[in-house]
């Protein structure tokens, strides 16, 4: 009856509630690992560049130590090709983090939507359990003729 109708009531406001914390919890999750891999691919990048810069200095030093001058071009394309590679692991790490900051975006979205919706099914069971104790009422009589 209307006893059974404000139990569940408040049962499906607070399931709203409880499945947006979840949600919640699960976006700080998200934001996280979105954080560490943004680390993560900065390291490699630097890591990179750093291997990128000793590979230049040993290819420069093994032709100065035979006397032979290395010629630009292949330098050049070496340098070129070096950091095409370090923009690629950035971009990359650029592309995890943010996919995984737009999940925890959609996870909070739907944290908010399962809320609403547990207000929404709550309210309309209250309005429910309202109508059914006001059924057995005849607003029709007077207070006198009751």
């Amino acid at each position: 009856g209307v006893l059974g109708a404000v139990t569940s009531a408040v049962g499906a406001i607070r399931q709203g509630k409880a499945l947006e914390a979840q949600a919640d919890l699960q976006a700080g999750v998200l934001r996280q690992r979105a954080e560490s891999e943004r680390l993560r691919f900065e390291a490699a990048e630097r890591d990179f560049r750093r291997a990128r810069d000793f590979d230049l200095a040993s290819l420069r030093a093994a032709g100065g130590g035979t006397g032979v001058v290395p010629t630009p071009g292949p330098l050049l394309a070496f340098t070129r090709e070096a950091e095409l590679q370090a923009l690629r692991i950035r971009a990359g790490g650029e592309t995890v983090s943010t996919r995984l900051q737009q999940q925890a975006q959609l996870q909070r979205f739907q944290g908010r939507a399962a809320r609403q919706a547990g207000l929404i099914k709550g309210l309309s069971l209250f309005a429910t359990a309202g109508s059914d104790l006001l059924g057995g009422v005849d607003f029709s009589k007077t207070e006198s003729e009751a």
